[in-house]
Order: C-alpha cells, then sequence, then structure tokens
C-alpha cells in the first residue's frame, strides 16, 4: 500500500507539472513576439507633394515688401514681375525629380544670384540685401548669439 501511494503521488506531481507547462504555454495571453505569427506592417499612405500657388505667393510677399520698404505701385509691379519668375523658377527646380540634391542646391545658388541682380537695377543696396535675407532666411537675419547673451545680461542686472 505504501508503495502505490508513493507511486501515485508521484503521478499526481508529474500530471501537475505538466498542466502547468500547458497552460503557462497556451492558457495566458502570449505577448505579440511569442504567439508564432506576426502579421504584417500596414502599408504607408503615399502623400502627393502639393505645388504652392505662386500667384497668391508673389502677391503676399509683394505687399510685404511694399508696407515694408513703403514701395510706389509702379515699384510694386516690377517687384512683382520678378517674385514671380523667380518663383516659377525656383520651384521648377524644386519639383523636378531628375536632378539630384546637389544640383538643385546650384540651380537654386544660381537663379538667387540672377534674382539678386534683377533686383539690384531699381532697388538700392540695402532694401535688395533684407529681400535676399528674408528670401533665403524667412526674415532678416538674426542676430548673433553673443549680442543676445549679452542683451539679456544687460536686462538682468538693471
Amino acid at each position: 500500500m505504501k508503495i502505490f501511494s508513493v507511486f501515485f503521488l508521484l503521478f499526481l506531481m508529474c500530471l501537475s507539472t505538466q498542466m502547468q507547462a500547458q497552460y503557462n504555454q497556451y492558457g495566458r495571453r502570449s505577448q505579440r513576439g511569442e504567439r508564432g505569427y506576426v502579421p504584417p506592417p500596414k502599408p504607408v499612405a503615399v502623400k502627393e507633394v502639393t505645388k504652392p500657388e505662386i500667384d497668391e505667393y508673389t502677391d503676399e510677399r509683394a505687399t510685404l515688401y511694399t508696407d515694408k520698404f513703403g514701395f510706389d505701385a509702379f515699384q510694386k509691379e516690377v517687384l512683382k514681375k520678378f517674385l514671380k519668375n523667380y518663383y516659377i523658377q525656383k520651384h521648377e527646380i524644386e519639383f523636378n525629380p531628375a536632378l539630384k540634391f546637389e544640383d538643385k542646391l546650384t540651380l537654386i545658388n544660381d537663379q538667387q544670384i540672377a534674382f539678386q541682380k534683377e533686383l539690384e537695377t531699381f532697388l538700392t543696396p540695402e532694401q535688395v540685401s533684407n529681400i535676399m535675407a528674408e528670401e533665403q532666411y524667412g526674415e532678416k537675419s538674426k542676430k548673433s548669439k553673443k549680442d543676445k547673451k549679452k542683451k539679456k545680461k544687460g536686462k538682468k542686472s538693471q
């Protein structure tokens, strides 16, 4: 009888360990990578690059420069013509898929130089430099970091 009870206890222990192993494999919620099946990633939608409206942008920029420098109607129209030609050529270069990045940079730089020469025909050098800085950086060139730090230190000490 003792032998039978020892075998029976041994059998129950083996059975319980087997059940624990089965439960751990299938009974619990497994993580994504442990299931064996990983669904493919969702496809990424390709976005189309839209070209900005050149006429609207030209009008905005010409109005901005007219307000900033006080141009008359004739100067505004001449500036608008130069800006429109500049933006058309710039966008043709930027949205040309056949050109490499380095080629685009050189062509845009050449275009900026030509635009600057056109502006110099009827504007002062200061106005041309301000317009070119705003076209290149989006606003007038910023002060250096040292000047900003000096200005902050001056405000703190007062």
